[in-house]
């Protein structure tokens, strides 16, 4: 959508790694010490205005980096988003609540799985060090990391269900790809959406 209204050489490729949340109060309150934004040219490579970009980065309060694979970093981070998210939404509990419970580790991994197989057939197969780090977040015991969708969730407020499981299960369908847990979590989802829309 950015590039048919912008053209290819104005839009470049990033992501932001950030847990946080806006409490009763209305303050935006950082959940973990994770803050990092990522950016490079969609075409991969690197370039004069990524350099001046990662210039003007430096001395922020965040970690900032280019990358040289930025499209490959950004269905990494969409793969960890969806697996979290469909994880937490369809069990109704964080990820140490779901590693507590027998096959709540089998359950977390088998959707990590979907999501990756998801992202190879589209051409981005997730890498290994990314699938092992992914794995332990994902199977941590006594951890109380939960998804951003999650805490919507469990607020009554709007979930980005469309734009993190939705878009990706239709990706995945159209190239033949079975993904039955992200499908009831999504499923489970719209129901919830559903009603919120009769209220």
């Amino acid at each position: 959508l950015l590039t048919k209204q912008f053209g290819e050489d104005s839009v470049i490729g990033g992501v932001c790694l950030i847990a946080a949340e806006v409490d009763k109060d209305g303050r935006i309150v950082q959940l973990t010490d994770i803050h990092r934004l990522v950016y490079g040219e969609r075409t991969g490579g690197n370039s004069a205005r990524m350099n001046s970009l990662h210039e003007t980065m430096q001395g922020a309060t965040f970690e900032a980096r280019t990358s040289e694979n930025i499209l490959q970093e950004m269905w990494e981070k969409w793969v960890l988003l969806a697996s979290l998210g469909a994880a937490t939404c369809l069990m109704r509990g964080n990820i140490g609540e779901i590693e507590a419970i027998s096959g709540g580790v089998d359950l977390a991994r088998a959707i990590l799985e979907e999501c990756s197989a998801i992202s190879t057939a589209c051409g981005y197969t997730p890498g290994a060090a990314f699938l092992v780090r992914t794995g332990k977040v994902l199977t941590a015991r006594g951890s109380t990391l939960t998804s951003s969708m999650y805490r919507d969730l469990i607020r009554n407020a709007p979930v980005e269900v469309d734009q993190i499981l939705a878009d990706l299960i239709d990706r995945g369908r159209k190239l033949c790809i079975s993904t039955p847990l992200l499908e009831a979590a999504c499923i489970n989802l719209k129901i919830y959406e559903a009603r919120q829309s009769t209220r």
